[in-house]
Formats: C-alpha cells, sequence, structure tokens
C-alpha cells in the first residue's frame, strides 16, 4: 500500500506574496489611469482655450467689417491708426490667483484698386490674427496663434 500524503490545512486563503503582487498590479494600472486623466483635461484645456480665441477673432472681425462699411470710401484715416494689440481674456481662473490666459487681436488692412474693377470701387483685405501663450505642463511655454483674413469691396 502506498501511504497517503498529508493535506495541509492552512492553505486556505492567499499568502502575502500573493496579495503584494496583486496590490502592485493594480497600483501600476491606477498610475496609468491618472496620466492619462491628466493628459486628458490638459487637452480639454487647450481646446476651450483655442475656442474661446476663435470666438473673439471672429467677433474682433465681424466689428472691423462693419467698421469698413460705416467709414464708406474714406477708410484711409482708420488704416493709419496705429495698429496697437487688444486684449481679451481667453480664459479665467476659478480660483481667483490671477492665472488667466491672455490673448492678443492683431489687425492688418490693405486697401487696394483692382485693375478689374470697373466702378475704382475701394478693395479692402483685411488679415486678423490672435496670439496667446499656453502652458500645458508647468515647465513648457507654447506661443499659439489662429489666422483669419476676408476681402471687401466697398460700395
Amino acid at each position: 500500500m502506498m501511504p497517503r500524503l498529508k493535506q495541509s490545512l492552512n492553505n486556505k486563503g492567499f499568502t502575502f506574496i500573493e496579495v503584494m503582487v496583486t496590490v502592485l498590479i493594480i497600483s501600476i494600472a491606477a498610475i496609468g489611469m491618472m496620466q492619462g486623466i491628466a493628459y486628458a483635461r490638459g487637452m480639454l484645456r487647450s481646446v476651450k482655450i483655442e475656442n474661446q480665441a476663435l470666438d473673439a477673432l471672429n467677433r474682433y472681425m465681424e466689428e472691423y467689417r462693419g467698421v469698413i462699411a460705416a467709414f464708406g470710401g474714406n477708410m484711409s484715416s482708420y488704416i493709419a491708426q496705429p495698429r496697437t494689440p487688444r486684449e481679451v481674456v481667453l480664459l479665467e481662473d476659478p480660483n481667483n490667483t490671477g492665472n488667466n490666459v491672455y490673448g492678443y487681436i492683431y489687425r492688418e488692412t490693405v486697401e487696394d484698386i483692382q485693375p478689374y474693377n470697373m466702378n475704382n470701387q475701394a478693395f479692402y483685405h483685411l488679415k486678423t490674427w490672435i496670439e496667446w501663450d499656453e502652458y500645458p505642463n508647468d515647465q513648457i511655454t507654447q506661443r499659439r496663434k489662429l489666422e483669419a483674413e476676408v476681402s471687401y469691396i466697398q460700395y
């Protein structure tokens, strides 16, 4: 007869090493998820700022097109004005710590009489752009820029 092996009664449950390996695996997965969440929040903030910049640029361009229409054919005095950038707030800091994101809108207007223009109407080419500094993380600064152009014939 073969002797029976005694079965140990204390192999119920998990060993300490098994529990530690499980905790280590879960910790590594949690760190990866937290980095992904932080990256997604940064990208969401970047998209929000870019949308605000595009809205501000469109508002400025529409305002300026109205100025061109209002001045009629005497636009040269307005074009000669200095082109100081207009400051706009793109993203307000919810904690009021002064970390707002500011954009600066610039314009360039060219008045031209096109050779094919039979009535010698003024033809304006309007170029506007907005620039802002973005901080995706604390050490790097990125200079961002959006541009828009429109041509307008003065009737």
